[in-house]
């Protein structure tokens, strides 16, 4: 991610025990680049979602890679609407 001075940004949360959180890339390959930003695809990732009743990044931290797939697939078609 990058600020508006194109400052780039790695969030701190992505990362468990120094290496990416497991499953994340496969779910942030979910969501197309050219319709939605770093920005938005972090807030999803960190804010509750009604489907999963939880936050995704939770979600994903407690293994549950398929279940966060699931629901990305439906916010990524509704995000880049």
């Amino acid at each position: 991610m990058f600020t508006a001075d194109d400052v780039a940004l790695f969030p701190v949360w992505q990362f468990a025990d120094g290496a990416l959180v497991p499953g994340l890339s496969p779910i942030l390959s979910v969501f197309p680049e050219d319709a939605v930003d770093g920005w938005t695809l972090a807030g999803w990732l960190r804010t509750e979602d009604p489907e999963l009743g939880a936050v995704p990044l939770e979600v994903l931290l407690g293994g549950d890679v398929d279940r966060v797939r699931t629901v990305a697939r439906a916010a990524a078609r509704s995000l880049a609407a």
